[in-house]
């Protein structure tokens, strides 16, 4: 089982080691991939990023500059000693099989395997766009490519998270009320995926699914997600992986729900891109997380909200209103994940256009409060395809930002 993830949640104690919740940034450190490889142009737009151990990743970017080069997944490996991180190589994954840039390469994720490997697949125009990764000592293999079907790809994959002691995943769908259970066979350049049948879940005609709030899981098989009839208020609703086919929306006891309503209704943040998830096991995360921003009426509000829905419960959490410290609640695309040994810190990231800035924050559940903790203003413009936030075993997380910038949070 991947380092952090060894023990359930769902019967947590106090956590021991890094203190997220008084994380300040100011233990942080930044380093520029160009710098750390000796070489410049090595990425043109971050993916995403996957640990192998506290002391081995992955980042994953698109590389291939100049008109007419094809792009390909590049693996960055970076190595934390001491709270140094060094890259010590970068291998080819695959190519995309065009050399023009697309959204879709940004869809896709890097995730953990039963067997201390990690799963990478991106959308492309090619057949092949999934493959194991493996390491020894710092060396990186990337495996040969294989069709996985359902796998990577713009409007496909969302979120990806693996059953404990198993390489079964519960795979819900970018944008779109179903999933289906994946089935991963280990075995290096013979690696292969078993797609399961499509999960079916209420109505296309609610507001708000999978890409609109971080799902959690009440067991292995079974996981709750954010959905709205209208887009006032929210409710969690149950998905069962080990079934197929259409399912009737299943409430939680006493139809808990949560009011849309800092400042008007239908104001909410997505996790389009699906990069590495916030949490990779099932029985890491029991609870579904949801973020409200205000807008000013269109005009571009400077207000975000937690709320939070622990399964078993029969109401919300809802967190302070916090005030951005300058500008608005920027675009509606954001990144982040839970960090610690536990789930009760949550980190995101958003881009502010009006002031060219990346804004970092903080949720914190066993105290229900929210900040910012800093801001990186970059002086041009961002995109959401410029930023990652991930985690790194449990004492450490990465921020990607600006291409080429990795900055290592450290509590």
């Amino acid at each position: 089982m991947p380092l952090g993830f060894s023990k359930s949640i769902f019967s947590k104690g106090a956590s021991t080691g890094a203190n997220w919740a008084a994380w300040d940034g100011s233990n942080d450190s930044t380093y520029d991939i160009d710098t750390l490889h000796g070489v410049s142009n090595t990425t043109e737009q971050w993916l995403g990023f996957c640990s192998f151990s506290d002391t081995h990743g992955i980042a994953a970017s698109v590389s291939g500059h100049g008109t007419g080069t094809e792009k390909t997944i590049t693996y960055h490996v970076l190595k934390n000693t001491s709270d140094t991180v060094t890259a010590t190589s970068r291998v080819t994954g695959f190519s995309t099989g065009s050399n023009s840039y697309a959204s879709s390469l940004l869809k896709g994720f890097l995730v953990p395997t039963n067997g201390g490997n990690i799963l990478s697949s991106w959308g492309n125009a090619a057949t092949n766009d999934t493959q194991l990764v493996s390491i020894s000592g710092d060396t990186l293999t990337a495996h040969t490519a294989f069709n996985a079907g359902s796998l990577g790809g713009d409007s496909r994959t969302q979120w990806i998270f693996r059953r404990p002691g198993t390489n079964v995943y519960n795979v819900l769908n970018d944008g779109k009320n179903h999933g289906y259970k994946m089935t991963l066979t280990e075995n290096g350049n013979s690696s292969s995926a078993a797609i399961g049948a499509d999960i079916t879940l209420g109505s296309n005609s609610d507001f708000y699914y999978s890409n609109f709030g971080i799902p959690g899981h009440v067991d292995a098989n079974t996981m709750h997600v954010i959905k709205s009839a209208d887009g006032d208020s929210i409710q969690p609703t149950k998905m069962e992986f080990d079934s197929t086919g259409a399912q009737s929306l299943s409430l939680f006891s006493g139809s808990p729900s949560s009011n849309i309503d800092v400042e008007s209704a239908n104001n909410y943040v997505s996790w389009p891109q699906g990069m590495d998830p916030p949490y990779y096991t099932t029985d890491f995360n029991d609870t579904s997380l949801f973020i409200e921003r205000g807008t000013n009426g269109g005009a571009g509000g400077d207000k975000v909200r937690c709320h939070v829905y622990k399964a078993g419960e029969t109401s919300f959490n809802r967190s302070n209103i916090l005030t951005i410290s300058a500008g608005d609640t920027g675009d509606t695309h954001y990144t982040g994940c839970f960090v610690g040994a536990d789930n009760d810190v949550f980190l995101f990231s958003m881009i502010q256009p009006a002031t060219d800035s990346l804004i970092v924050c903080k949720y914190i559940y066993s105290t229900n409060t929210l900040s910012e903790v800093f801001r990186i203003v970059k002086g041009s413009d961002w995109n959401i395809e410029q930023t990652r936030i991930s985690r790194w075993g449990d004492d450490r997380a990465v921020l990607f930002y600006d291409d080429d910038k990795i900055r290592l949070l450290t509590a």
